[in-house]
């Protein structure tokens, strides 16, 4: 079977002339990724999650598209079925470069005597 994550992607420093070969790379690995948008103001360019996938070889497609966009920086988020499992990978240039890890849980409540 396996776990499902759900993915989003944001690329910086994109250059409006890239966005279409942005588009047909993200179709072309078949990564699990919906709707795409782009701010050329900002050159942000945006893929919005696609359901929940096993992607196991997001580190490695990642990387090569990072590789073919060697100006951008692209951040990809995941949320895993179980819902504290939230991170970022950072690529660039053909490498990931940073993970980061979102440790989100509730501490134990604790007893608290009020004094009247």
């Amino acid at each position: 079977m396996g776990y499902l994550t759900s993915y989003s992607m944001e690329a910086l420093h994109v250059a409006a002339q890239d966005v279409e070969k942005i588009e047909a790379a993200i179709e072309e690995l078949n990564m699990p990724l919906g709707d795409f948008y782009y701010d050329p103001q900002y050159q942000v360019f945006n893929a919005e999650p696609n359901g929940e996938w096993r992607w196991y070889g997001h580190e490695d497609d990642m990387a090569e598209l990072s590789e073919r966009f060697p100006g951008a920086l692209f951040k990809l988020h995941g949320e895993g079925e179980n819902r504290d499992d939230v991170w970022d990978k950072y690529f660039a240039g053909g490498e990931m470069i940073e993970k980061v890890y979102a440790v989100m849980f509730m501490p134990e409540p604790k007893k608290v005597k009020w004094e009247a």
